[in-house]
């Protein structure tokens, strides 16, 4: 069966874009290369013409009046037209298949020429040609029954080159690369086709992906991400795997098996791939190769991943321990700018607790996936010696008790006063003992450290410092990726900021930029290659709804929606207020306790739910009626009937708690999943509209969730009540 074209609601209008210089005349994302001739689209669909202005010749689909209004679905290396008015069947498609070279097949007649104000077009049988300000122009047409075939060349080399680059883009089977094109797209579309967020700039970010992508050559058995160089730079591969993992899996467990298949044998993690050459030298990628192995574990068509990629992670993560802490103190450092998250702060004297909190991270992940393949006999002596060490100087030297940071350090034992991202990235391993990282993120949380308007910041701003630290693509991915698993509140106001400000650049038709100001990424003359590769990868993950998915799914339902992912907006509700219920849980414990003993006694009650001891919850709850406030006691009685699945008692509770003094926004919020839970879907939406008039001025960003949820609810009600199980 064909791949499904994308719905044109979907698609940006007006703008196109690919690697090789087509895009549309409002569209100022990449600079013209000397030599060549770029091309744009113009003002109606199917119409070409080079970058000049005005454009010394343009090209012309010509399908006549009797088509009605074209629709353009475009696509990053082209665009699809169809004519629904006329036939829902007829369509013009078009790829840019290399460099000036367009091929296009219309399942109608249509009439392609081109157009010269400066030289007259030269006609001959199936063939029209123009020389024209130095470039040579083809337009080599084959008109069958009740189809055309045309291809699109041009050439600085004369007209004989683009003659030739003209058939061999004929003899391209281009029904297979349409097809190729659409299946690349099809888990996207049907994941986002029913959610209301900014569709068409979603879609453009996603786009942006998709042309990085490129068919590999035999050298490299998989698929790279190509720069104007063709190049793939490894250090965005982490922010890769994260977005196609979201987008497509398929295409993510392709990206890591590439690069497993291309380490060498000492296990060094090279600074890039090329699809010429395979492994690069160069200054290394930051050590996240295991968490993308990790992330994968459960995808589709990586079930084999795993255990083939296990002896190459265990020669990687050996020379990375190497290479970052030669001596095998247990103090890595970052050896050169380009390999640290914030190469502005980098110093080679200085002893890193990010990179610190990296390596453990991958070391312990990758014990984690060797523990599921017991009968695989690897030598890990000294991986876990080094692990020990890096553990042991991370909490016992760079650890500030007072301040509730690590900081990091240089060689000489003098500490680094001002906060760092460096000293919140041990955040990311998961062996964190729970106090430490609930002091990291308040670092994130509060004002006046690393949270900023548009993200988190790569260094604490001081009152004298002359411009607003800069917030980068890279770390600011990294951090969100980490609180979203940890259901940190914040995430959701930075996610929703972040978003805004990459769509200023999308908006503008601009780039990505590696760092994003406090008031705009005006200022992206400075971006490396990877800018535009992590830029649109956080992006989406900033609009997906999975960045706010609780890594525990608690009903039934969660958990079928999560095995199947075509059922995206019910997943994305359910995780969406399923996160403010976590949310509650944690914020409860500040509000109306009787004691301290109490709110300890809260404290383990929310540790048993979240290990799913909900017997022994209960039973703790049971012993404090009368000691504390009855409200709390239903608040938590709720979450633990929730997490059973008993959605009618979770109503119940939360109703008797949901005008609880300074805590009701949280009740209501659960209320309202518990009611929609049990498939009362009006009910549900009286109740997001009661949150939304009670809370818009004092709790905004509940009003806000409860806005998104009846976004979702209107847009999905058959869907929902069929997954849900009340539907007709």
């Amino acid at each position: 069966m064909p791949s499904p074209r994308p719905s044109a609601s979907l698609l940006p209008a007006g703008s196109w874009q690919s690697g090789w210089e087509m895009r549309a005349s409002v569209w100022s994302g990449c600079e013209n290369r000397e030599g060549e001739t770029p091309l744009r689209t113009l003002a109606n669909p199917g119409d070409i013409a080079p970058v000049e202005s005005p454009p010394p010749w343009s090209f012309h689909l010509g399908p006549g009046a009797l088509f009605g209004t074209p629709v353009a679905r475009l696509l990053a290396n082209g665009f699809l037209i169809s004519f629904p008015q006329a036939d829902p069947d007829a369509h013009v498609d078009m790829l840019l298949v290399a460099p000036n070279t367009m091929v296009g097949r219309a399942s109608i007649r249509i009439n392609p020429s081109l157009f010269c104000p400066e030289a007259e077009p030269v006609e001959e049988p199936g063939c029209i040609s123009v020389e024209v300000t130095g470039c040579a122009v083809v337009l080599r047409i084959v008109a069958e029954e009740e189809t055309t075939r045309f291809c699109l060349a041009t050439s600085r080399e004369g007209l004989d080159a683009a003659r030739t680059a003209a058939e061999q883009g004929l003899a391209l089977n281009l029904s297979e690369r349409v097809e190729k094109e659409l299946d690349l797209r099809k888990t996207f579309w049907s994941q986002h086709r029913r959610v209301g967020q900014e569709q068409g700039v979603q879609q453009t970010s996603f786009e942006r992906l998709v042309f990085r992508l490129e068919p590999p050559t035999a050298k490299i058995p998989g698929w790279w991400v190509r720069d104007d160089e063709g190049r793939f730079p490894l250090r965005s591969l982490y922010a890769l795997v994260r977005a196609w993992r979201e987008a497509d899996e398929k295409v993510a467990v392709r990206l890591v098996r590439t690069v497993l298949a291309s380490l060498p044998a000492s296990g060094a993690l090279p600074a890039e791939l090329h699809p010429d050459s395979g492994a690069q030298t160069g200054h290394t990628t930051w050590p996240l190769l295991v968490s993308c192995v990790w992330s994968l574990r459960k995808a589709s068509g990586a079930s084999k991943l795993v255990e083939e990629a296990l002896p190459a992670l265990r020669g990687y993560l050996q020379w990375a321990l190497d290479y970052f802490d030669p001596q095998g103190q247990g103090a890595p450092a970052w050896k050169k700018a380009e390999e640290s998250p914030t190469p502005e702060t980098f110093d080679a004297d200085l002893f890193s607790a990010g990179l610190a909190g990296m390596l453990l991270r991958e070391t312990d992940l990758f014990f984690e996936l060797l523990d599921q393949h017991p009968d695989l006999a690897l030598d890990t002596a000294e991986i876990s010696l080094a692990r020990e060490r890096i553990e042991d100087h991370l909490l016992s030297e760079l650890w500030d008790e007072e301040a509730g940071i690590f900081r990091d350090r240089y060689r000489s034992g003098k500490t680094v006063t001002r906060i760092t991202v460096s000293g919140v990235l041990p955040l990311l391993w998961p062996g964190l003992e729970a106090k430490a990282r609930a002091a990291l993120l308040r670092h994130l949380q509060e004002k006046g450290t690393l949270h900023r308007r548009t993200g988190w910041a790569a260094w604490q701003a001081w009152e004298d410092d002359p411009t607003p630290a800069p917030v980068r693509c890279d770390h600011q991915l990294l951090l969100l990726d980490r609180v979203r698993e940890v259901s940190l509140p914040t995430a959701v106001q930075i996610g929703v900021r972040v978003a805004e400000t990459l769509e200023h650049c999308l908006s503008e038709g601009r780039p990505f930029p590696a760092q994003l100001n406090q008031t705009s990424p005006d200022d992206d003359t400075a971006s490396p290659p990877h800018a535009e590769i992590d830029g649109a990868c956080l992006y989406l993950l900033c609009k997906s709804p999975l960045l706010l998915k609780h890594p525990q799914s608690v009903s039934k339902v969660a958990t079928r929606l999560d095995e199947n992912r075509n059922l995206l907006a019910v997943a994305c509700l359910g995780a969406l207020l399923l996160l403010m219920g976590v949310l509650a849980l944690r914020e409860w414990r500040g509000g109306a306790m009787d004691s301290e003993a109490a709110a300890a006694a809260f404290g383990l009650t929310e540790q048993l739910i979240n290990s799913r001891q909900f017997d022994q919850a209960l039973k703790g709850l049971q012993e404090m009626e009368g000691r504390v406030s009855q409200k709390s006691l239903d608040f938590y009685t709720g979450m633990i009937r929730f997490h059973q699945g008993d959605f009618a008692a979770a109503e119940h509770h939360f109703r008797a708690a949901a005008d609880a003094d300074g805590r009701e926004a949280e009740a209501m919020m659960n209320l309202a999943l518990s009611v929609f839970r049990q498939g009362k879907l009006d009910d549900a939406l009286n109740l997001y509209e009661q949150i939304i008039q009670q809370f818009d001025q004092r709790n905004p960003q509940f009003a806000q969730m409860a806005r998104a949820a009846m976004n979702v609810i209107r847009e999905n009600e058959a869907t929902f009540q069929q997954s849900l199980g009340f539907g007709q």
